[in-house]
C-alpha cells in the first residue's frame, strides 16, 4: 500500500494512514480476515496502528482499495468515548489534503460525508460515506462504509445541499443496520 493509496477516506485510513505504520493484510492482529456487511463477506485489506489507535479496511474479495464499496474500523483503547473518537475523525477527515468537501452531516457520534477524493489513478474519485461510533467492553470504535458515487449522482447534486441531505438519509436507511452490526462487533457487542 502505497503513502497515495492511504489517501482512501475510509476513516482516515486517508490523512492518517501516511504518517502511521500501514500494513497488507493479514498483519492484523485484533482485526477479523472477514467480516459480514450487507449480504456480503468483505476480505480485510490493510492495516495500521499508531499509538492506542487502530484501524482495517475491508472490500470485496476481488477488488483492492479504493473499491466502489469499502468498510473501515478504527478502534481506540486510549479511553475516549464514542463523541471524541468521532471527533477525531472528523478532524482528520476536514484535514484532508486535495480533498473536496461537497456536503458533511454530523452529529455527536455520526457523520455523513460527500466529497472528491484526488485521483488516485487517473481519476478523480467521488464518494459517499457514513460513520457511526460506539464505545463498549473493548474500547471504542467508529466504522464507516464508504461508496463510490456514480457521475449522475454528483452531477446532480451539486450545490444542492437538499439532494446530498436526501443521498445521505438514502444510504442511512439502506446501510444504518450493516454499520451498527460492524461497530457493535468491533467494541465486543453483539
Amino acid at each position: 500500500m502505497t503513502p497515495r493509496l492511504a489517501a482512501a477516506s475510509v476513516l482516515v485510513l486517508a490523512s492518517f494512514g501516511c504518517s502511521a505504520s500501514v500494513a497488507q493484510a493479514p498483519a492484523a492482529k485484533g482485526f477479523p480476515n472477514q467480516i459480514a456487511f450487507d449480504d456480503e463477506v468483505l476480505e480485510l485489506k490493510a492495516v495500521w496502528k499508531r499509538e492506542e489507535r487502530s484501524a482495517a479496511s475491508y472490500a470485496r474479495k476481488e477488488e483492492k482499495i479504493p473499491a466502489p464499496l469499502q468498510v473501515g474500523v478504527i478502534v481506540s483503547t486510549s479511553g475516549e468515548n464514542d463523541e471524541d473518537l468521532h471527533n477525531w475523525v472528523m478532524d482528520r477527515y476536514t484535514s484532508s489534503l486535495g480533498l473536496q468537501q461537497y456536503h458533511t452531516e454530523t452529529e455527536a457520534n455520526w457523520a455523513c460525508k460527500v466529497g472528491l477524493l484526488p485521483p488516485l489513478g487517473a481519476q478523480p474519485r467521488p464518494f459517499i460515506a457514513l460513520h457511526l461510533c460506539r464505545q463498549g467492553a473493548r474500547g471504542t470504535a467508529c466504522a464507516e462504509v464508504e461508496e463510490e458515487l456514480e457521475g449522475i449522482e454528483l452531477t446532480e447534486c451539486i450545490n444542492r445541499p437538499s439532494c446530498w441531505k436526501a443521498k445521505c438519509e438514502q444510504r442511512w436507511d439502506a446501510r444504518s443496520e450493516s454499520v451498527e452490526a460492524v461497530v457493535r462487533n468491533a467494541v465486543g457487542e453483539r
